[in-house]
């Protein structure tokens, strides 16, 4: 769990495995799609949109909303979330710490097991 300044409200956020399954339930795409875009003007404003969209996500994880409420999110309620806050308010430095603490949950502390035993004899 991260705190962030966002205009001038603090925000708490975290990434779980729920993140990518709660943000394709609401938004209706896979989250790792909407952020390997190709980088053109267009999918810039898009790739923007995708990380607000994730940002609400892992807001509402952090505020401790149950499973069963996160499902319920329907989109409708991203644009209330994000209404609250004004144009510049997602500095580029708010969307790096988004990108960071989305991206420290998918990294995996599992080692690898019998690696010796993985490899085929020739």
């Amino acid at each position: 769990m991260k705190t962030l300044t966002i205009g001038e409200r603090e925000l708490n956020f975290e990434s779980t495995a729920l993140t990518a399954i709660a943000y394709k339930r609401i938004f209706g795409s896979d989250v790792l799609a909407a952020l390997n875009r190709d980088r053109n003007l267009a999918n810039d404003i898009n790739l923007n949109d995708a990380l607000k969209q994730l940002a609400f996500v892992m807001n509402k994880q952090a505020e401790g909303m149950s499973v069963e409420n996160l499902m319920k999110l329907q989109e409708i309620d991203y644009w209330k979330w994000i209404n609250e806050f004004q144009y510049g308010d997602f500095t580029s430095e708010v969307i790096t710490e988004l990108i960071c603490i989305w991206t420290d949950s998918t990294v995996t502390t599992a080692e690898e097991k019998n690696v010796e035993g993985a490899q085929l004899d020739k």
